[in-house]
């Protein structure tokens, strides 16, 4: 069994390099039992980074209006809702990975998305001030999460 962090996102379109960011800040902070992972691919890959033993926890941004801070989701007790999905521009989402995992019997034992609040996805898009607040906040919540 591992504890695995992954970090989900696209450097280069504004707000949706928030999960990479986090990831980045946060592996000083972890201990080195923690797995991290830089995830910019396409979600069906997200199933390779896991076993049915594994803990892991998904950072990425998600269109989440209205919220300041990171959303938690259960991912394992039940489907990402509507409001909370994570941004992709694959084939295959984050979203959809998860649940193809949920068909096929290989969803870790916890999974447990954090998504960050993201307004601008624009290539080249600075990372905007809200964004860049709700990281703040999702380190010590992930750094809670793992602990």
């Amino acid at each position: 069994m591992s504890t695995i962090v992954v970090g989900l996102g696209n450097a280069w379109r504004g707000d949706d390099a928030a999960g990479l960011l986090v990831l980045e800040r946060l592996r000083p902070l972890l201990p080195d039992s923690v797995r991290t992972v830089v995830h910019e691919g396409d979600g069906l890959s997200l199933l390779d980074l896991w076993t049915p033993e594994d803990d892991v926890i998904l950072v990425d941004a998600v269109l989440a209006s209205g919220r300041g801070g990171p959303v938690l989701h259960d991912a394992r007790a039940r489907p990402l809702p509507p409001d909370v999905q994570p941004l992709s521009g694959h084939a295959l989402s984050a979203a959809g990975a998860i649940e193809l995992a949920r068909g096929i019997g290989w969803l870790p034992r916890r999974l447990i998305v954090v998504g960050i609040p993201a307004h601008s996805f624009g290539t080249g898009d600075p990372l905007s001030a809200e964004t860049n607040d709700a990281i703040e906040e999702t380190l010590e919540t992930v750094r809670h999460l793992v602990s």
